[in-house]
């Protein structure tokens, strides 16, 4: 109890017992095309907090009847034993099953990716993305880092093109894929957030929450933030009693905190950028694992 009323005045001091503010997140280390049998894939680790790996697949499918236009994207989790965690087998499920619920609940909703967009064939043949993610170290909520880790996974993965194929009446109703897969068409990625959530210590919304803090916390709140600074997507994670005064302060905290991890990225994606060009002029193969060190 005497460790929580720290925790919680150090906060509504504006102060965490790591040192950083409300909306500050702990440093991130980001690679991605890591593996390459995928068509896009990531690690994220924050900290010493959490270690994510992301795997996106593309695969041809058939579209649901009840929305033949549109693909599929679908995301799942697995957290590993590694984890320093006190949870059986069955307890780590549900907290996986809840991770993936949130992501794909939140994702979905925020018209993130235009679904139409993945249709080949109406009726007949679409894309579904497969999205993965594999949480092998966590201290706190991983939701967040793991939609950090889809969007770089996202921004290196591509669609492969295709041709469309007339059958005996003269209609299209099949297809082939052209060239490789380097040839394919890149995500637009543009509209896709990142996850913020904040949770409430005492009145004071804080994002990146350590298992702590989270001890401490009397709900929470996930918020969708894409790179504009609007919020296109919100789920309570925790329930409890927020204040609308204390909503539009978690809101807040999330844009600020998102606006900051959205440079990052920006940044990191240039990094790759130039090394792709340098390793282009110098006719030489990239390495497979490009790193990038964020500071928070």
């Amino acid at each position: 109890e005497a460790e929580k009323k720290y925790i919680i005045e150090g906060c509504q001091d504006g102060i965490r017992f790591d040192g950083r503010g409300p909306s500050d997140y702990r440093t991130i280390s980001l690679e991605n095309s890591i593996l390459p049998q995928v068509n896009g894939s990531s690690r994220v680790r924050v900290s010493n907090a959490f270690d994510i790996i992301c795997s996106i697949k593309v695969e041809v499918s058939e579209p649901n009847l009840s929305r033949p236009n549109v693909g599929n994207v679908i995301f799942s989790a697995d957290i590993s034993p590694s984890c320093q965690i006190t949870l059986d087998d069955r307890n780590l499920f549900a907290m996986a099953s809840e991770i993936t619920d949130n992501i794909q609940s939140i994702f979905i909703s925020s018209n993130a990716l235009n679904l139409e967009d993945l249709c080949i064939i109406p009726g007949k043949f679409c894309w579904s993305i497969q999205v993965d993610f594999l949480i092998l170290q966590m201290d706190g909520n991983p939701t967040d880092a793991c939609s950090i880790a889809s969007y770089v996974a996202f921004q290196c993965c591509k669609i492969p093109k295709v041709t469309l194929l007339a059958g005996p009446s003269g209609s299209m109703d099949d297809f082939e894929i052209i060239g490789d897969i380097s040839e394919g068409i890149p995500f637009n990625i543009s509209r896709i957030p990142i996850l913020m959530t904040a949770i409430m210590v005492g009145n004071v919304p804080l994002v990146d929450g350590s298992n702590d803090e989270w001890d401490c916390s009397s709900c929470a709140v996930t918020n969708a933030i894409d790179r504009s600074g609007m919020c296109c997507g919100m789920l309570l994670t925790r329930n409890g009693l927020l204040s609308s005064e204390n909503m539009m302060e978690a809101i807040k905290t999330s844009i600020i905190a998102a606006a900051t991890i959205f440079v990052q990225l920006d940044e990191f994606f240039l990094q790759m950028e130039a090394i792709d060009k340098a390793a282009a002029l110098d006719s030489i193969e990239a390495p497979p694992i490009r790193v990038g060190l964020l500071m928070a």
